[in-house]
């Protein structure tokens, strides 16, 4: 899978999904190349790059940066995986841009491989990536409607819903 590279100059360009600005996600990809990222770092990814539906070209080029990330992290967080399913699923929603040609293999690559990563590596998700990882497996087999049910409902949902068809 190749990236884009970080001296590109479409990074320039590229949009993130909160009122669909140009912002720079390159030093959040650096931290994530060097593998020392916060919590507090996460915060681009669903403050920039995703608001309330909103994605942009720069979302979509985050994505296989993330795969790469996940490759090689000692703990693989939930944003990975849900930052990725998120983004695929608002991709054909909310009059969001295509993914750009220029990264279209990578971002296609990213979305089958995350999956496979992610069972090769069980032992190092992080805490609340369960979901998430089952989202991106869904839309690796093109279930958008279970992947969008994997990231909607609760743990106390699911348990409900089996209560109601129980007790009919």
């Amino acid at each position: 899978m190749n990236l884009l590279s970080l001296s590109d100059p479409r990074w320039a360009y590229y949009r993130g999904g909160y009122n669909r600005a140009v912002l720079d996600v390159v030093s959040f990809l650096t931290k994530l190349q060097s593998g020392v990222i916060s919590e507090r770092d996460w915060a681009i990814l669903w403050d920039d790059l995703h608001h309330q539906g909103d994605v942009g070209e720069a979302s979509y080029a985050v994505v296989p940066y993330l795969v790469e990330y996940a490759r090689a992290a000692k703990v693989i967080e939930w944003h990975v995986f849900g930052f990725t399913a998120v983004v695929e699923l608002e991709r054909t929603e909310n009059r969001n841009p295509p993914v750009p040609a220029e990264i279209e293999l990578s971002y296609r690559a990213a979305l089958n491989e995350l999956p496979q990563i992610g069972f090769n590596r069980t032992e190092a998700w992080g805490e609340h990536a369960f979901e998430p990882f089952m989202a991106c497996l869904a839309l690796s087999l093109g279930r958008r409607n279970h992947a969008r049910a994997y990231l909607d409902m609760t743990e106390a949902e699911i348990e409900g819903f089996y209560r109601y068809m129980e007790n009919g």
